[in-house]
């Protein structure tokens, strides 16, 4: 349903693939920070679709269809829109490409994105029963990671977030809120899909960022992609408790 609703589709990129980065860019241009807060947010705002964004929608209230439909979207797009959000961000902030070139990324995202979802849908035309059994696997997997991560970047909060400094994670959070907001304005109508979209467009794929900073040799960005990922597991909570009280409501009086 996801994917013939093309309306609903080119909003869902418009929050995550364009005005991600567009809000990133304004923060960053409004606040003195370091560079290595500035690359790692650009690497953020470059890399849309976490790998754990199924589970995070759900938790929302959205459907498993649905945050399935919205991240192999994701998985897909961001084959073409990293290399371009990089280079795009390395005119402005030519840190960026000191040690990246935005179109050999191409060849890494490929690998890390469209590989593995390549080899799913090939496996679902060769055998669905296998599917579904690797399936119910994954959804137990995911569960427990997904457990481990909350675990683990809680204890990590205890000491990062105060060593980053207040206006690099005044930045993370205003990052954070602002297009979490535009995504639940652009996921309108269904409660179902404002909050799908509005978990799409904060989620980053923070595997990839770590991944493009670990190869390009820019380990220290790392804080700052952690930071983000403990902001937003703590806003996409809050936001989830919030959403899941409303759609009874909204279903009821649509």
């Amino acid at each position: 349903k996801f994917w013939q609703q093309w309306g609903l589709l080119l909003r869902s990129q418009l929050a995550v693939s364009v005005l991600f980065p567009v809000v990133t860019f304004i923060f960053l241009s409004l606040f003195n920070l370091p560079n290595a807060v500035i690359i790692g947010l650009i690497l953020l705002a470059a890399t849309p679709g976490a790998p754990l964004l199924t589970k995070r929608v759900q938790i929302a209230g959205s459907s498993f269809n649905c945050g399935v439909s919205l991240q192999v979207t994701l998985a897909l797009s961001t084959v073409l829109i990293t290399p371009l959000i990089l280079s795009s961000f390395g005119l402005i902030f030519p840190a960026v490409t000191e040690k990246v070139n935005p179109w050999e990324i191409l060849q890494e995202v490929a690998i890390v994105q469209f590989l593995p979802l390549s080899l799913g849908l090939a496996l679902r035309q060769i055998s669905a029963e296998i599917v579904e059994e690797i399936r119910d696997f994954l959804r137990v997997t995911v569960n427990i990671l997904f457990a481990v991560l909350i675990i683990f970047l809680l204890v990590l909060s205890l000491d990062l977030i105060p060593n980053l400094g207040i206006i690099p994670v005044m930045t993370i959070v205003l990052i954070a809120a602002s297009s979490l907001l535009i995504g639940h304005l652009l996921g309108a109508p269904s409660p179902e899909t404002r909050a799908a979209i509005a978990i799409g467009s904060v989620s980053r794929n923070a595997s990839l960022a770590f991944f493009i900073a670990i190869v390009n040799q820019q380990t220290e960005v790392i804080p700052t992609i952690l930071a983000y990922l403990i902001v937003i597991t703590l806003m996409t909570f809050l936001y989830s408790a919030w959403v899941r009280r409303s759609i009874p409501t909204a279903t009821a009086n649509p």
